[in-house]
């Protein structure tokens, strides 16, 4: 075989890559075709293995018809209710296994699911309207998730944390 790379016509490779890919219904691989189709052809199989998936590539449909504004919004529904549903398994185990090991497993980190359980806490905090910002609680040193909303409604970040009076 001489080291010089020979070039072919498109049509050449669109035809090939349609035959590999008819042939591989014949076959248990793709692999196995290319391997039968190549010395027909005078290519080697490496050259040829690439045509047909740059020929689905060239031919592939469009993913979807959707505009990307609404496939976005989709995905942040999928998302928003696998976070759920791992917030709940989390609370119904946590007594098990705690929370650190659960999400070790689960692809959600604590910080999450802690941040939900505050927001099931705090129903003004968890509408997508209010906007999220973080108040330092002297008293105890702990960061605790509050919404301007409430800061401009004028309830007290003891109500919101649900401190006692007492406990200032």
């Amino acid at each position: 075989m001489s080291n010089k790379s020979k070039r072919f016509p498109p049509e050449f490779r669109d035809s090939a890559a349609r035959m590999v890919v008819e042939e591989e219904k014949n076959h248990p691989s793709r692999c196995s075709a290319v391997m039968m189709i190549a010395p027909k052809l005078d290519i080697h199989p490496d050259t040829l293995s690439k045509w047909p998936r740059l020929h689905e590539r060239a031919n592939a449909p469009a993913v979807s018809e959707l505009p990307d504004w609404e496939k976005i919004r989709q995905l942040e529904r999928e998302n928003r209710a696998l976070r759920q549903a791992m917030t709940r398994f989390i609370k119904e185990h946590r007594q098990t296994y705690g929370v650190g090991s659960i999400c070790k497993v689960l692809p959600i980190t604590p910080s999450v699911y802690y941040a939900s359980v505050a927001r099931q806490k705090i129903p003004l905090c968890a509408t997508r309207k209010t906007k999220s910002c973080v108040m330092k609680s002297a008293e105890y040193g702990t960061i605790t998730s509050v919404s301007t909303e409430c800061a401009r409604s004028g309830i007290s970040s003891d109500a919101k944390t649900g401190l006692s009076p007492a406990a200032r």
